[in-house]
């Protein structure tokens, strides 16, 4: 594992020497990073001090390992260029165990560290849409589109329909008629994101990609401001997330 890093750099370095990382560029140069974590080992009888434990009620153990995976991608492209993942397992000294917020934690620090001069935005499910994390992600100079959903963050979703009340809201259409879909939008600037954390505002986007067959439904929030010029942009940020599933944790394990 010590090894792995060192690796995953030197690879990136090469990549930097060539023009892969001008052709990822997503947003006014900035490179769009997808996080999400993944299991990729389970079992009830091989296990090593740092599993991670789940105790059923009748009283067998689950030993397992998470990773928290991150891809530089495109919308466009389908390559992605992976950087190195970080573990989320039980560290020397501690008994419970260890989640993905934490190694959220640790990933962004490191991320920092081996690429200061690099400008990302980072794209999420919506189980990072919370102050904390967001606050982290402000820290380190990264912007963000983290999902969220109308069920875990209602507050959001409150103060946005009380801004369509006002008027606030705006409605945006593009058709793509040689595909057969209409890309539909609403979307406010600067809504507070919880109720605990009022202060924390954000930029939230809804978007519905309508065809004659079905409709798809999506919304996130992001710190940068949106508007009718690269709504379009953000959605397609916020949507290429799925690449970190097919192109990276489905190829990885398989």
């Amino acid at each position: 594992l010590r090894a792995l890093p060192a690796a995953f750099l030197l690879f990136f370095r090469q990549l930097q020497r060539g023009t892969a990382l001008e052709k990822m560029a997503f947003l006014d140069g900035h490179s769009l990073l997808a996080l999400d974590g993944t299991g990729y080992f389970s079992s009830q009888t091989i296990h090593c001090d740092s599993c991670l434990q789940k105790v059923h009620r009748n009283g067998t153990i689950t030993y397992y390992h998470q990773l928290l995976g991150a891809v530089i991608l495109h919308p466009d492209l389908r390559e992605v260029i992976p950087l190195m993942p970080e573990p989320i397992m039980k560290h020397d000294g501690t008994e419970k165990n260890d989640c993905e917020r934490n190694a959220a934690k640790r990933f962004i620090t490191t991320l920092r560290h081996d690429h200061p001069h690099l400008k990302f935005i980072v794209t999420e499910d919506s189980l990072s849409s919370n102050a904390p994390h967001i606050e982290a992600l402000h820290d380190a100079g990264c912007h963000y589109i983290l999902g969220v959903k109308e069920g875990d963050h209602a507050y959001v979703f409150k103060h946005v329909q009380a801004a369509e009340d006002a008027g606030a809201v705006t409605y945006y259409e593009r058709h793509d008629r040689a595909a057969g879909v209409l890309h539909r939008f609403r979307f406010v600037n600067a809504m507070p994101l919880n109720a605990s954390r009022a202060d924390v505002q954000v930029n939230f986007i809804e978007y519905w990609e309508i065809t004659p067959e079905h409709v798809q439904h999506f919304s996130w929030v992001t710190d940068l401001r949106v508007s009718t010029r690269n709504v379009y942009k953000l959605m397609q940020g916020g949507r290429a997330r799925w690449k970190i599933e097919n192109e990276t944790f489905n190829t990885l394990k398989n």
